[in-house]
């Protein structure tokens, strides 16, 4: 279970730094973009028409890399709960797996015990029951015909 949390801990630590990695290149974007800005107004010699491309190109790139931080931000947000909902069906197998294995253990337990009293009865026992149930038979065989007899003399 410690395996899944640090697994899944370190996958959020990833996309966390990913996110930030992100947000750091933004920042850095923005200080170059700042850092243009003030390089064109220091030379007035570039042409507006250059100007605009180099401020339009680094906006672009900016919302690109906006855009990639959003897009890792929600997988983040939908990987988090995906990964915990997994976690929690594989423990509560691990769980059901160990109640089964206790139970399994338990009714071996009992079958030792049960063949340990069945030993007690051998070979001679069984043939003895045998022998009773045959003498109980005749016993009855007897009786109907003595019962079968006294009533045929009334």
């Amino acid at each position: 279970m410690n395996a899944k949390v640090e697994e899944m801990t370190l996958a959020m630590t990833q996309l966390k730094e990913d996110a930030n990695k992100q947000s750091h290149i933004i920042n850095e974007l923005r200080k170059q973009l700042e850092k243009k800005t003030e390089e064109i107004e220091k030379k007035k010699k570039k042409s507006n028409q250059e100007l605009e491309l180099t401020i339009s190109d680094l906006k672009k790139h900016l919302i690109k890399l906006d855009k990639e931080k959003e897009r890792l931000l929600k997988r983040l947000e939908n990987e988090i709960p995906k990964k915990i909902t997994a976690n929690v069906t594989e423990i509560k197998k691990e769980e059901e797996n160990h109640k089964l294995k206790i139970l399994n253990k338990k009714l071996q337990k009992e079958n030792e015990k049960l063949s340990e009293e069945l030993q007690a009865f051998d070979l001679d026992f069984f043939e003895e029951i045998e022998d009773l149930k045959y003498k109980y038979n005749e016993a009855l065989r007897r009786l109907r015909e003595y019962e079968d007899s006294d009533l045929e003399e009334f």
